[in-house]
Parts: structure tokens; C-alpha cells; sequence
């Protein structure tokens, strides 16, 4: 896939293409009508968001390894 950058007067943006699940896709899409955001507005505040959930769950999970995980003493 070619990389392209999207420059609007809001910022730079690159194109991402993913396939979900048509049942997915339909509900996504029916999300948005119900919103009366535009389209690409949508679908990037759906990703940030889902994006923030999986990285906290990430943090929390890496953070009960770590803490199972015995340091060993230092002696100074």
C-alpha cells in the first residue's frame, strides 16, 4: 500500500485501510448517521477512543506481571 499524507487546514492525517466484519461495518455505519458527525470525523473518534481502552488495559495487565514478578534485594 502507498503511504500518503492528507493535509487539510485542520492538521496532517494518512490514510488507514482496515476490514471488519460486514455486521460491524453496518453498525458503525449506522452509529454515525445517528450522530450527525460527518463520516472520516466519526470513524478517527472511534479509533482514538478504542485505542485509549486497549492501551489502559495494556498498562494494567503489564502492571500485574511486573508487580508478580520478585525484584531482587540490593544490598549498598
Amino acid at each position: 500500500m502507498e503511504e500518503k499524507i492528507i493535509q487539510t487546514k485542520r492538521g496532517l492525517y494518512g490514510r488507514v485501510n482496515i476490514t471488519l466484519p460486514i455486521s460491524l461495518k453496518n453498525c458503525l455505519y449506522t452509529l454515525h448517521k445517528r450522530t450527525g458527525m460527518k463520516k472520516a470525523e466519526f470513524l478517527r473518534l472511534i479509533i482514538a477512543s478504542g485505542m485509549i481502552e486497549v492501551s489502559k488495559r495494556i498498562i494494567e495487565n503489564n502492571r500485574e506481571e511486573c508487580e508478580a514478578v520478585q525484584q531482587p534485594a540490593r544490598n549498598w
